[in-house]
């Protein structure tokens, strides 16, 4: 911004003149002094040869002042002042907004990187149900490799002892005829004898 000469003399001379009357400042008139506004928004520095200049030309008879080509450098510096302040609080307003975008912007990482162990974790942990899970097919299918074996045997073993039990039961069938057969034969040879002696009983009467 261009420094205003014309207007920083008259902002001067403002607060040179009571405000009540047009009468340039006494000793009875009370200075002006910085409120609280601005000293939370101004450097205590330039408020205070802002303070200084207004009282020391409050106090200085008229004749004796200071010319405007000696104030306006001292007004000029001090405008500076308080101008480099405001843009200063600007700033730090800027920084404090970059600070809160830049705790948002780290909150939402911190969040983001908390989500993404969280999904690792998750993941990691599926992968240990899966591996355990394959170990548990894996075993699974070992048992019934090994049940498979066996029921093989089994049915080996059992096709072999129906084979058996099917030629004992043919060599009781055969054992039975023989039985029978051999009756049979006693039978007959029984009913020999007793007609031979019959045929002898007869013969010796």
């Amino acid at each position: 911004m261009r420094w205003d000469e014309a207007g920083a003399l008259g902002v001067l001379n403002d607060m040179l003149i009571n405000e009540n009357s047009t009468t340039p400042f006494g000793k009875s008139t009370k200075l002006w002094e910085a409120s609280a506004d601005d000293e939370a928004k101004y450097c205590a520095t330039a408020l205070g040869e802002l303070e200084e200049l207004l009282k020391k030309e409050a106090e200085t008879k008229m004749s004796q002042r200071r010319k405007a080509g000696e104030l306006l450098p001292v007004l000029q510096k001090i405008s500076e002042g308080l101008k480099g302040t405001a843009q200063l609080e600007g700033l730090k307003k800027q920084i404090e907004h970059l600070t809160e975008e830049k705790e948002k912007y780290l909150k939402g990482l911190r969040d983001a990187e908390e989500r993404n162990k969280e999904l690792q974790n998750h993941q990691h942990a599926m992968y240990d149900v899966l591996r355990e899970r394959d170990e548990q097919l894996a075993n699974l299918e070992g048992i019934l490799k090994v049940a498979r074996a066996s029921e093989k045997k089994w049915k080996a073993q059992a096709q072999h002892l129906e084979a058996e039990n099917q030629e004992k039961m043919m060599m009781l069938d055969r054992a039975e005829q023989d039985k029978k057969k051999l009756k049979d034969e006693l039978d007959a040879l029984k009913a020999k004898m007793k007609k031979m002696q019959d045929e002898d009983a007869r013969a010796e009467e």
